[in-house]
């Protein structure tokens, strides 16, 4: 379970100054570990605009067809019906109406499973009212981003912002007009401190031997060599295990990994990061997430997806008129 920061677009307004404002089943409502909610009529529009992600809204019903996707004998019951009711049908003449009918017959009834069903054309399927589109189990306007935002110094009195619990000054916010928001002094800020953070790197990379970059492990991993063997191999390089868990963590991965790597392209792309966040919502109501290729490293394939996101995510924001609402919510998930 994570933590993402997921910039929201609005085009009506937060009623009211005060924040953070709390999702259903925010903390302060009915999540654990919280007491910084509100009662639940301070942020309609934002409210309205999560809704339709929520992880815990039923839908009507409609044919998963998730788990139906490899051959019979791959479906996770099967090795199930062999052991406890003692199915015999060879793999390899396994079919998906020997294993719905095993499976109705034994496992449903036996542990409450769902039936499988067919449709009209003989493909198998669960039905679900899970939500396709879920997202969050809960969250919070600003939360481990309420100071996420840089404020214009013109408007740092604009009751629409939405600040920290404990902001004196008014330069930081959750959210508030585009236009009282300060996106270029972000990303500036970010420029700076990625040159500072290439030059501390290139200083202890000097101390140590030379590492490769996580794809040149990520390529090895095949049914005889485990992804589990990589990651440790990859983790056993003296320069990796000295800075895997730093701040300068991310500096290295681009520094190994990216081709090309050079300082002012590291600049470049800290400075893109520094306003889409992990997610967009966009005033059209779509839910968009950078690619993530997961927590040890990056590959040339998912960096290249993930400028395409930046870019993408970066030209939305900046075509915004200075009245939509952005603001930086932290979804759980």
């Amino acid at each position: 379970m994570v933590h993402s920061l997921v910039i929201v677009t609005l085009d009506n307004g937060i009623d009211g100054p005060d924040g953070p404002y709390g999702g259903p089943g925010a903390p302060g409502t009915n999540s654990p570990n919280g007491t910084n909610g509100t009662n639940g009529d301070d942020a309609p529009a934002l409210r309205s605009a999560m809704a339709p992600f929520d992880l815990d809204r039923e839908v009507d019903p409609y044919p998963d067809y998730t788990e139906f996707q490899s051959r019979p004998a791959d479906f996770w019951a099967v090795k199930y019906l062999r052991a406890r009711f003692g199915l015999t049908v060879p793999d390899d003449e396994l079919t998906w109406d020997a294993v719905a009918e095993a499976y109705n017959r034994d496992l449903v009834p036996a542990d409450g499973e769902p039936p499988i069903l067919f449709d009209g054309v003989g493909r198998p399927y669960f039905e679900s009212t899970f939500n396709p589109r879920g997202e969050w189990d809960y969250w919070l306007a600003g939360g481990r981003w309420e100071d996420y935002f840089h404020v214009r110094p013109g408007a740092r009195g604009d009751p629409r912002l939405i600040l920290p619990k404990a902001a004196a000054t008014g330069t930081r916010a959750a959210g508030g007009p585009k236009g009282a928001l300060d996106l270029e002094s972000m990303r500036e800020s970010a420029a700076r401190e990625a040159e500072l953070e290439w030059d501390r790197f290139q200083e202890r990379a000097a101390e140590l031997p030379p590492a490769l970059g996580w794809s040149s492990f990520a390529r090895l991993v095949s049914p005889d060599f485990p992804r589990q063997r990589a990651e440790d191999d990859y983790r056993s390089q003296p320069l990796v295990d000295a800075l895997f868990h730093t701040d300068l963590g991310a500096v290295m991965d681009y520094a190994l990994d990216a081709p090309g790597a050079g300082k002012e392209g590291y600049i470049e792309e800290r400075r893109a990061r520094a306003v889409p966040g992990a997610a967009l919502l966009t005033l059209e109501g779509e839910w968009i997430n950078a690619p993530f290729g997961g927590w040890i490293g990056s590959t040339p394939d998912i960096r290249s997806a993930e400028s395409g996101y930046r870019a993408m995510a970066n030209a939305y924001i900046d075509a915004l008129p200075d009245g939509i609402r952005l603001v930086a919510v932290d979804a759980h998930s």
